[in-house]
């Protein structure tokens, strides 16, 4: 499991790609990344780049590298979970700007406005799930 050691801003769309690309069913790769970082950016984005990203999420346990033997090719394994991260963050700042874990999200969703109605039913079938 993941440490609590925070990333950076960098690390942390590194392994949303990561999670994404695993998500899809595609393998890991540094190739991989750099075509769902082009998607998301419109800017190429280098190997060596990613690979010390990736260095740096593996030191604070997030992935792991793997090479199979007799190639070349390196896999990005996550070891984070997902969900685990995003409520973690979503506490963090939730504390850090003082506002109740339900109260931080409601102001997340509605972005400062109102919430459109599928925000709405996506949030009543949230707290009915809860009782």
């Amino acid at each position: 499991m993941a440490k609590t050691t925070g990333l950076t801003g960098g690390e942390q769309e590194i392994m949303k790609a990561i999670w994404k690309i695993s998500e899809e069913g595609g393998p890991v790769t540094t190739s991989a990344i750099r075509k769902k970082l082009f998607e998301w950016r419109g800017e190429k984005v280098y190997s060596q780049a990613i690979y010390a990203q990736v260095s740096h999420l593996e030191e604070k346990g997030f992935a792991r590298m793997e090479r199979k033997e007799g190639s070349s090719r390196v896999i990005i394994v996550p070891l984070a979970d997902k969900e685990e991260y995003v409520r973690k963050q979503a506490a963090y700042w939730a504390d850090y700007w003082e506002k109740s874990g339900a109260g931080y999200a409601i102001a997340a969703l509605s972005g400062g406005g109102s919430l459109t109605k599928e925000e709405k039913e996506e949030l009543r079938r949230y707290l009915d799930e809860l009782d």
